[in-house]
């Protein structure tokens, strides 16, 4: 059981990091921040780190990359029950006030 809760969390893991890729091809910045904090409530939830890439600029032209871990807070406890939803708005359906955030 431990196992498959590893694997579980390890696979949050991997689709947090992904759609934090599709937070940065947004347009705006409202854009980007809502699909991170959005991104940060599910982290938080189950109780995974959140790394904030931080770079600086140098005196001699280079960059320095670091990493800055959030904590996360306390797990949550409670099973989220969650709904994937796969497709597109291909058909010309008319987007709702969700589609927005994707």
């Amino acid at each position: 059981m431990e196992q498959q809760q590893d694997d579980i969390r390890g696979a949050i893991e991997a689709l947090l990091n992904i759609a934090a890729q599709a937070a940065e091809m947004q347009v705006t910045e409202e854009g980007r921040e809502a699909v991170y904090a959005i991104l940060n409530l599910v982290a938080e939830h189950f109780d995974i780190a959140v790394d904030e890439v931080v770079e600086e600029e140098l005196d001699d032209g280079s960059i320095h990359i670091t990493f800055k871990t959030a904590e996360p807070a306390a797990p949550q406890r409670s099973r989220a029950k969650l709904t994937v939803i796969q497709g597109s708005l291909l058909d010309n359906s008319e987007p709702d006030e969700d589609d927005q955030l994707h």
